[in-house]
């Protein structure tokens, strides 16, 4: 790979488009193929819907959400305060387990300011079940698969999930 002058255009390769293709059936080409994954006709950008497992690391993060949050009178909580193993915890949201503050301060991304909801509450109390998998677009949210899981089955067997629960009552 060469080394690029900042002045220098880029060559970006272009999918070849079939000049005789409508928009409509551009869009039905990658919608037929969105699942398994395909590229687009139009621009070339990689398309296809993802299945975001919930997974352990979701689950200790949201456990110990909770806990913070009772302790505090379900107060925010800041993300450091909690335990998490990878960086993709923020995905809880997209099950609506919890919610985050506004942030009011420019210079960072976000507030870190985290809050169970009832859902998410009711989650790690085992009184409710969630879909195994969230299936994304874009990093959107665009459906949900229709298997199961209870809180336990995230945590798999590495965790002991009364133990766990034991130690923040």
């Amino acid at each position: 790979m060469r080394q690029l002058d900042l002045f220098e255009p880029l060559e970006i390769p272009l999918p070849k488009v079939d000049p005789n293709m409508t928009l409509d059936e551009a869009q039905t080409l990658v919608l037929d193929s969105v699942v398994e994954g395909s590229f687009c006709p139009c621009c070339g950008q990689r398309v296809q819907v993802y299945q975001r497992k919930f997974n352990a690391n979701f689950a200790t993060f949201l456990i110990s959400l909770v806990m913070r949050s009772k302790e505090r009178g379900w107060d925010w909580v800041h993300y450091s305060d909690c335990q998490f193993k990878g960086r993709d915890y923020p995905y809880i949201k997209v099950w609506g387990l919890a919610i985050t503050a506004e942030n009011d301060d420019t210079r960072k991304r976000s507030s870190g300011l985290w809050k169970p909801t009832e859902r998410g509450v009711a989650f790690v109390n085992g009184t409710v079940r969630l879909h195994r998998y969230a299936m994304m677009y874009d990093n959107k949210l665009c459906g949900y698969s229709k298997d199961t899981i209870h809180i336990w089955d995230a945590l798999g067997s590495r965790f002991d999930y009364d133990e766990m629960m034991r130690s923040w009552r």
